[in-house]
């Protein structure tokens, strides 16, 4: 389209007038008019592009070049604007009633204006609708007087339509967005390896090994960790409304529950994986654009329950990397956690303030093999109601049915949020589970917000365990969390956060099997791992730019393993997140 608006004024006059000639049948003697042109000098016609519109929703119709204050009225070419404004609507400007123009000069404002009327008026003998003869010859001697002005208003749009072509021409992608996340974390955990079921003392002066995370009641070898988690979003989105997430991750932020504080997740930070920064496929999942009342998703990697549903209802601790240090401070870990891979949903929505959410979820859904794929093998599926009444409060009603067939140790409920007793309740025994779950979040004024949940879970076994009998055996486990977060608090774009809560904790402790124990020591009865364990955390998110954000914080597990006798579970963290 380069240098064409220039090429175009010259011919303008001409096309005008042979586009008056052609249509010489049509003209009234009351009130000349002249038709369409035909292809040739439609060709031309169409050249004229139309250079002053804009987008904003502010703007609307002059109903006359009166209205335009910045517009010298008296003079002949505002007399004549004016008169081509009134018959022909050609013109936009301000609700203040100010033309909008490119703010040079007058002249060039109203060199803006005239092209705008010059495409008006093109349009219409396009379309074979009539323009007065009278009114073309007042459109070619303004385009003489403007001449200059028009011909700079051409410069200046075929630079930007060259700047626009150089950023087409060497994007990445024109339907793909790329977006980044970085974090660098300095950590370091205290306390003891806590006991549980399966780590007991043994007889008096001697400990069970545990070879994950060193000898059980003995303290934690204290020591700081450097680490980063790295992610590429690639966002394409095909209709503007959808879109399809591939990202990459390196990450090796250690499990300091498996490392420190056998196997306890609580010790977990939300970021952790540890896979010495080998990039892989992290999140491979498509949304639909919503469809009348529906949207739908499928994801074949990195999909749980909290990709599948519409909010979790914890809008600041939600985001691993932006949100709680701590994996339990994200979400309900019995209802968002079913330790699956891949699945699909709908949403359907009722109205503005409810929707429904209904999901399915598979552990193994690629391998062709026994006990594996779609729908033979391990598997969630749920359903959850997403009511906001107003934009200040969001609840969310849950349930999921889970089955564990995988008959290893992956039976999980909370993905080791609080320990192996409170979601690991049957060993490596095949586990079928009822979960429920109620989250809700609520603004208070502008820099106050509450969120919290609360889930429980009713687990029974299907098989035997390895070395136990766990058949026909249940557990009932709950969990809940309140947090509180106060916003711009010393700058804007800031969060003090508080977080307390119960980590999955198994109300039917009596069918455990002990291990190793030893009468009359602190660990000699299931009834010794009865205790509520209890979680807590505090940071601040402190924004240094709108991309850089350094959080400064600490969590700290009570009663880990449900049991009292076991030190609480420290660990401090600095984040600092860039995003990009």
């Amino acid at each position: 389209m380069k240098n064409q608006l220039w090429q175009t004024l010259k011919v303008a006059p001409t096309v005008l007038g042979a586009s008056l000639l052609l249509a010489g049948a049509a003209i009234a003697e009351p009130a000349p008019q002249v038709t369409a042109a035909n292809d040739s000098e439609l060709q031309l016609i169409n050249q004229i592009n139309d250079y002053s519109q804009t987008s904003d929703d502010g703007l609307g119709q002059v109903d006359s070049v009166n209205q335009l204050r910045d517009v010298n009225p008296g003079e002949w070419a505002f007399e004549a604007l004016r008169s081509l404004v009134e018959r022909y609507g050609c013109i936009e400007g301000y609700p203040d009633q100010t033309f909008r123009g490119n703010r040079a000069t007058t002249r060039y404002e109203f060199a803006a204006g005239l092209n705008s009327c010059l495409n008006s008026i093109e349009r219409l003998i396009a379309n074979s609708q009539s323009v007065l003869r009278e009114d073309i010859a007042t459109l070619q001697r303004l385009i003489q007087e403007f001449e200059a002005e028009l011909a700079a208003l051409g410069a200046r749009v075929d630079n930007l339509e060259g700047r626009v072509a150089f950023l087409e021409d060497n994007q990445f992608s024109t339907t793909t967005k790329l977006r980044g996340e970085v974090i660098f974390a300095v950590a370091q955990g205290f306390g003891d390896v806590p006991f549980d079921l399966n780590v007991l003392p043994g007889a008096p002066g001697d400990v069970t090994l545990n070879t994950s995370g060193g000898e059980a009641g003995e303290d934690t070898e204290s020591i700081t960790t450097f680490s980063d988690r790295v992610r590429l979003n690639f966002d394409a989105s095909f209709t503007g409304k959808d879109r399809l997430r591939v990202r990459l991750q390196a990450n090796n932020t250690a499990n300091l529950g498996n490392d420190l504080f056998n196997s306890n997740g609580a010790a977990r930070l939300a970021f952790d994986g540890p896979d010495e920064n080998n990039v892989d496929i992290n999140r491979l999942e498509y949304r639909s654009p919503r469809l009348g009342r529906f949207r739908f998703y499928a994801g074949t990697e990195g999909v749980d329950g909290d990709n599948l549903v519409q909010t979790v209802a914890n809008p600041f601790f939600e985001a691993s990397g932006s949100g709680s240090l701590n994996r339990f401070g994200r979400f309900n870990p019995l209802i968002y956690r079913t330790d699956t891979n891949s699945g699909f949903a709908i949403n359907t929505e009722f109205s503005k303030q409810a929707s429904l959410d209904v999901f399915y979820t598979a552990q193994d859904a690629n391998l062709p093999e026994a006990q594996n794929g779609l729908f033979n093998g391990s598997f969630a599926t749920g359903a959850q109601l997403n009511f906001t009444p107003s934009k200040a409060t969001t609840v969310a009603l849950a349930y999921v049915y889970s089955s564990d067939i995988s008959g290893d140790s992956s039976v999980d409920f909370g993905d080791d949020n609080s320990g192996r007793i409170g979601t690991n309740p049957f060993g490596n025994a095949v586990t079928n589970a009822h979960r429920l779950g109620i989250q809700a979040s609520q603004r208070l004024g502008e820099r106050v917000n509450i969120a919290g949940w609360f889930g429980y879970a009713f687990a029974f076994a299907q098989s035997d365990a390895i070395g136990d009998d766990d058949e026909f055996d249940d557990a009932a486990i709950l969990t809940a969390s309140l947090n509180i977060a106060f916003l711009d608090l010393g700058k804007e774009g800031s969060v003090l956060g508080f977080i307390f809560g119960i980590p999955p904790y198994n109300l039917d402790i009596d069918n455990f099997n002990l291990v190793g124990a030893t009468a009359g020591s602190d660990f000699d009865s299931a009834e010794d791992f009865n205790d509520i364990p209890l979680y807590f955390e505090g940071q601040y998110k402190f924004p240094i730019t709108d991309n850089i954000s350094i959080t400064p914080g600490a969590y700290v597990l009570v009663n880990p393993n449900q049991n009292s006798n076991n030190s609480p579970i420290v660990v401090g963290v600095i984040r600092t997140t860039f995003t990009f």
